[in-house]
């Protein structure tokens, strides 16, 4: 599949929002209340992006998929997922671990077991799982609740993508896909995932201060991002075009055994 103009852009802003957000909170910011108060509501918008941003991601893989083969399946989508985002998670989980092990940090091993089997908010990652039921149909949860609100915003998000994506023109669209805008966007989970360990609300410590705390997650993503994602996702393309290639072997069987793939 190729890529799609802009997305990495719009990743990028949004991580940006949740960073900008998560510092405010953590007070080191020597900044005046008031903009702190405004600054502290970024990680929602941000969030909320990445929920629509990940539907129309899902959504249309599910359709080339369906394109391409005449057949959808939820398993491998699945494990597709998994393979995308397990990785890099649980390297996280791991160095907390170690930290834990060191007296470092004081988390409960019970949240360890609970945060492996994601259902637990220990990491980020739970939130990203949550991402691949939730955002469907763009919080259809939501819509049934009623929440105009969120309806409406989700809306303008979705207007947002839509414009920048299918028609890629203009300063906003050139903006989007800036080559270091594209490249923020393409290491948004790893930044995702650290950006919890050092951006925290009243840490003392001084790996919590800014701007230290914004280079130890610039430095533990870029690490996360070359050392395990790239890797993995490499792994996964060989064993997506692996499967591509007995899907055509299957294609090329008797016709009986086709029929109907495409309605």
């Amino acid at each position: 599949m190729k890529r799609i103009p802009s997305l990495n852009g719009l990743r990028a802003i949004s991580i940006v929002a949740v960073i900008v957000g998560h510092l405010a909170a953590t007070g080191s910011l020597p900044l005046s209340p008031h903009i702190i108060a405004v600054l502290e509501r970024f990680p929602h918008l941000g969030v909320r992006v990445f929920f629509v941003l990940s539907g129309y991601l899902i959504t249309t893989l599910i359709l080339e998929e369906r394109r391409k083969s005449g057949r959808f399946s939820l398993s491998k989508f699945y494990a597709r997922r998994a393979w995308r985002i397990i990785p890099a998670a649980y390297i996280l989980l791991s160095c907390l671990a170690i930290a834990n092990l060191l007296h470092l940090v004081d988390i409960p091993w019970t949240d360890y077991i609970r945060s492996l089997a994601y259902t637990s908010p220990l990491t980020l990652p739970s939130i990203f799982v949550a991402t691949l039921a939730n955002t469907f149909f763009l919080h259809a949860s939501g819509a049934v609740g009623g929440c105009c609100a969120d309806i409406m915003s989700n809306l303008c998000i979705v207007l947002l993508v839509s414009k920048f994506s299918f028609s890629p023109v203009g300063l906003g669209a050139r903006f989007l896909n800036f080559k270091p805008i594209v490249f923020v966007g393409t290491i948004s989970y790893s930044l995702y995932l650290w950006q919890q360990i050092f951006l925290v609300p009243g840490g003392q410590a001084w790996i919590f201060r800014f701007p230290i705390n914004l280079i130890l997650v610039s430095c533990c993503a870029l690490i996360s991002y070359y050392l395990i994602e790239r890797p993995s996702l490499r792994i996964r393309q060989v064993l997506r075009s692996e499967n591509a290639n007995q899907s055509q072997g299957n294609n090329s069987a008797p016709a009986q055994n086709s029929v109907g793939l495409d309605n």
